[in-house]
């Protein structure tokens, strides 16, 4: 690995460290003055897809992101032979500070999550690439039904009834307006070990390999997911996010409306996502990192009435709150949780 690094992009390596990765090896690179991140994909028909997400990096061109490194011919991207096997290879610069899930975050350290994630929305928006637009992943919300397929192998009968019960429910009150929410080029993952921080301020985003043509307000739910991670108020500290986020970029009332059951559908996919991974491939333990607190998290959001979360959204952006549903559709299909 010390030899392709030197050969290909004249970097002289200290030290290479293997670290984790979901579907690809990663390592970090030590040299005397600057690291970096070298990666490796084994699958050589997503060379287009790694193309188009360093296309993103360039175009996004901020200090917050992934700074793509050239090889030394100036590509950067290349398929070599590594040990003997052909892999797409690229090196990014390294983002220093410490990941959310390492954190005690503030109100604060939200904010500028928030911010922060709105900016990067904001600056791809109108950005496009066909690779992008025609992907169809399986951790794109709009594939929702392929997480779905995996709920028989949950061993938990009441996970499973949760999950799908809050599918059903996701069918029900947001698939419909499918094609009235905004769509955009989106990260799709912003995890808590995905955004980086020094102090209060986010430092870094990192990983933008589930990167997908996707509904904007996809992106919003993702991280209020992870935000409320091990939080006894969750509904308090997505409304931090929530309003952060829309200074930035103003949301749209059907957008706030499908939230609450779009933050939902994004944990149940990753217990559903992730029960399924972890057991074809049971030595990688990053693939089920988060998988505890997103079914923790999917007790206390049921217990949240979902009208009351919307009214609340609302409120903290200023919206009109309309009071034309009933008691009886706020409980509707919860009493058996």
């Amino acid at each position: 690995m010390e030899q392709i690094l030197i050969n290909e992009f004249g970097i002289n390596p200290k030290e290479v460290v293997k670290i984790n990765g979901y579907d690809n090896l990663n390592y970090l690179i030590k040299t005397s003055s600057v690291n970096y991140i070298l990666k490796t994909y084994d699958d050589l028909s997503l060379i287009d897809l790694i193309v188009a997400e360093t296309k993103a990096l360039l175009f996004l061109n901020n200090e917050l992101y992934p700074k793509p490194i050239s090889f030394l011919n100036g590509e950067k991207v290349r398929i070599i032979e590594i040990n003997g096997t052909s892999k797409i290879c690229r090196v990014l610069s390294y983002l220093d500070g410490k990941f959310l899930g390492e954190i005690n975050p503030t109100k604060e350290s939200i904010k500028s999550f928030g911010k922060s994630l709105a900016r990067l929305n904001k600056t791809l928006f109108n950005w496009t690439d066909v690779h992008i637009k025609s992907r169809e992943l399986e951790w794109d919300m709009q594939q929702y039904r392929i997480s779905k397929s995996y709920l028989n192998e949950i061993s938990s009968k009441k996970a499973q009834k949760i999950i799908h019960y809050y599918m059903n429910q996701y069918e029900e009150n947001v698939v419909p307006y499918f094609n009235v929410l905004r769509k955009s080029i989106i990260h799709n993952d912003a995890n808590n070990w995905n955004i980086l921080f020094k102090g209060n301020n986010v430092s870094g985003i990192i990983d933008f390999g589930d990167i997908s043509y996707s509904h904007l307000i996809n992106e919003l739910a993702i991280a209020i997911s992870y935000t409320c991670f091990n939080k006894e108020k969750p509904l308090e500290w997505a409304l931090v996010l929530l309003e952060s986020y829309n200074k930035i970029l103003s949301l749209e009332l059907k957008e706030v409306e499908v939230l609450y059951y779009s933050v939902a559908m994004r944990l149940s996919m990753s217990i559903s996502i992730s029960n399924h991974y972890q057991k074809l491939y049971s030595d990688n333990k990053y693939i089920s990192i988060s998988q505890k607190s997103a079914i923790d998290l999917l007790w206390k959001w049921i217990k949240i009435n979902p009208i009351e979360a919307e009214n609340k959204f609302k409120s903290v952006l200023g919206m009109k709150i309309e009071k034309t549903k009933s008691i009886k559709e706020m409980i509707k299909g919860r009493k058996n949780f």
